[in-house]
């Protein structure tokens, strides 16, 4: 899978977590999305959170 596809899909389930779940500390949202770190920070920025 390409990085930039990596990146969205990351970035599509931190979208679901914090759509089911509402706000949260970003530990919280990190350990309920389960994509390595860097992936997870690029999801975000994604997102422009």
């Amino acid at each position: 899978m390409e990085f930039a596809t990596q990146i969205e899909v990351a970035a599509d389930i931190i979208w679901i977590r914090l759509h089911a779940n509402g706000e949260m500390m970003i530990r919280r949202l990190r350990s309920l999305v389960m994509v390595e770190k860097s992936l997870f920070y690029q999801g975000l920025g994604w997102l422009r959170i």
